[in-house]
């Protein structure tokens, strides 16, 4: 189910047996793209990685990378242009925009941004998560700042 539903499979660590190896093959007989992050030759966690890199799994070693691969991706294309067309007319609520608001290139704590918009962390957090998703704000180091 989860190959069928996904454009891409990322393994980033898998014994030479298991359970994300099947999610892998199933992706690939089902021409989806394969990601394999390796790791040491002598790490037990990393020799189904290596068996997928050498199926022909695509080497993953950026979040940027697997983005890019796709993007180019025929299957996928159609629906991250529809997603990026989205993400730039999505409108922010009044709460949203004050948040947004207190943000800058500088990052600002949690703490810091709570007592400026006035919303307990929870709500913060929350508000803060939904922005992420949106690409609108990034957590550096448990900061945040404006994209």
């Amino acid at each position: 189910i989860i190959s069928g539903l996904s454009y891409g499979t990322v393994v980033i660590e898998a014994r030479a047996k298991s359970g994300s190896l099947i999610t892998a093959r199933l992706a690939m007989e089902q021409n989806r793209d394969v990601f394999a992050l390796p790791s040491s030759l002598y790490n037990p966690l990393g020799a189904g990685c290596i068996g997928l890199l050498k199926q022909g799994a695509q080497l993953a070693d950026s979040a940027s990378e697997i983005h890019q691969a796709l993007t180019r991706s025929p299957a996928c294309h159609t629906h991250f242009q529809t997603h990026q067309h989205n993400r730039q007319t999505t409108a922010l609520d009044r709460v949203q925009e004050q948040v947004v608001s207190h943000l800058t290139e500088t990052p600002k704590s949690l703490c810091e941004l709570s007592v400026l918009s006035q919303l307990t962390p929870p709500e913060l957090c929350s508000m803060l998560s939904l922005l992420e998703l949106k690409e609108i704000v990034q957590n550096v180091g448990g900061n945040y700042i404006r994209v």
